[in-house]
């Protein structure tokens, strides 16, 4: 004996899709600002592809990224999911990036979609002032300004020279 099967509904989507959905966290007057973290809600259809993975980012007009890239993936095929991705701004410590439009794009599972905000301002929390002292003999002017955790980590790197230097000199070796 045998059975027949029939499917009742449409045939799913082999093409996949991704759109951006929202940008959250924009605060009151609608504007990011530099070194904030904003969330993308994302909504992708992933069809017939192997392809699993989907990045966000923001940028300026010219392509330029003023943010790490964020990815999450989705792996069932023909499946519709919401995602909200966190993109953290760079802090714009420098003062490289001028307050206006940006775009954040969603690209992944063979589409891609992009949505502008408003950025401005800089987060001086995530900025921190590097002096070059006279043993290094560099004058004041190549003094700069670098994130937080970059400065952290020359720091540690530093310190752990000075200890080892200090460790030598207490035990010299004849």
């Amino acid at each position: 004996a045998q059975e027949i099967f029939t499917i009742k509904g449409e045939k799913p989507k082999s093409e996949s899709t991704i759109k951006i959905n929202k940008i959250l966290d924009m605060g009151t007057d609608d504007t990011a600002k530099f070194g904030q973290i904003i969330r993308v809600e994302i909504e992708a259809y992933k069809g017939d592809t192997n392809k699993k993975v989907i990045s966000a980012w923001a940028e300026d007009k010219k392509g330029k990224r003023i943010s790490k890239q964020s990815k999450a993936s989705v792996e069932e095929k023909f499946t519709r999911q919401k995602l909200t991705l966190p993109i953290q701004l760079d802090p714009n410590c420098d003062s490289d990036f001028e307050d206006g439009k940006y775009i954040v794009t969603a690209e992944g599972l063979d589409g891609s979609d992009h949505e502008s905000f408003e950025a401005e301002g800089i987060t001086k929390a995530q900025c921190i002032e590097i002096k070059a002292n006279e043993s290094n003999k560099k004058s004041d002017k190549d003094s700069k300004k670098e994130p937080k955790a970059a400065a952290e980590k020359s720091d540690a790197k530093n310190s752990t020279k000075e200890q080892t230097s200090k460790e030598n000199l207490n035990n010299p070796k004849n």
